[in-house]
């Protein structure tokens, strides 16, 4: 079991957070995580989405001031992955689908267990249904 810390816990914000998202396109499901992501106060500093130049005017999603999309010369998720985590500039990256529908609270867990066990360390969510 962590044990959590009040001074940690008062440090947990998303301010240093970036989120990339490799797409093909999908503009419905990553609209929808789009606006999953940016709920409440807490949201992601930046949200770079990488989409292959030959879908980018096909997608059509919603505005969000933090939200960056790039064209990626290449398919493939982890290509587009790569080039999202190089545009990265914050000290914590994270990597969701395009269909992943996580919340802020479930964000700030995952980054308040990866603050604790440190760098070179990575974590990721479990999905369950």
């Amino acid at each position: 079991m962590i044990n959590y810390s009040m001074s940690l816990k008062k440090k947990i914000n998303l301010n240093d957070l970036t989120v990339v998202i490799p797409t093909i396109g999908r503009s419905k499901e990553l609209n929808d995580t789009l606006k999953f992501l940016n709920k409440g106060n807490n949201k992601p500093n930046k949200i770079i989405i990488i989409i292959p130049k030959a879908e980018l005017l096909n997608l059509d999603i919603d505005y969000f001031e933090n939200v960056k999309v790039y064209a990626s010369t290449q398919y493939g998720q982890v290509k587009q992955r790569i080039k999202g985590f190089l545009l990265s500039k914050t000290k914590l990256t994270m990597q969701l689908d395009d269909d992943c529908l996580i919340n802020q609270e479930s964000i700030l867990k995952l980054k308040e267990n990866l603050l604790i066990l440190g760098k070179k360390n990575c974590i990721g969510p479990i999905f369950l249904s």
